[in-house]
């Protein structure tokens, strides 16, 4: 899956999503989403790369804990059937909440 479609599939939660990080007081108001790839990594045989792995982090910020925008984002994964794992932290200096689903995918190329 491209970054393009990764945007337009989290597009559908209605919650602001961007790349990697949101400009310098330009973050919108929470809850909002970022997905950034984490890691990347080809395997092929002697006919060349032939089969692409990238590794995604799609993190959900919010002001508290908010299982209702947790919801959202799982039902537009589980009906993209896309696997994902998840872990959560709240961050003290930036006073919110970090739910980090990670997503992985592997294609020919």
């Amino acid at each position: 899956m491209l970054q393009a479609e990764i945007k337009t599939m989290l597009d559908k939660t209605g919650l602001p999503v961007v790349y990697s990080h949101w400009r310098k007081g330009k973050a919108p108001a929470l809850p909002y989403l970022v997905f950034v790839r984490t890691d990347s990594e080809t395997m092929g045989s002697d006919h060349g790369c032939e089969l692409r792995h990238d590794t995604y982090d799609i993190e959900l910020y919010t002001a508290n804990k908010d299982p209702t925008s947790e919801a959202v984002l799982e039902a537009v994964l589980d009906v993209s059937g896309i696997q994902y794992e998840c872990h959560e932290d709240y961050l003290d200096t930036e006073d919110m909440y970090q739910v980090i689903y990670t997503i992985d995918f592997y294609f020919r190329r």
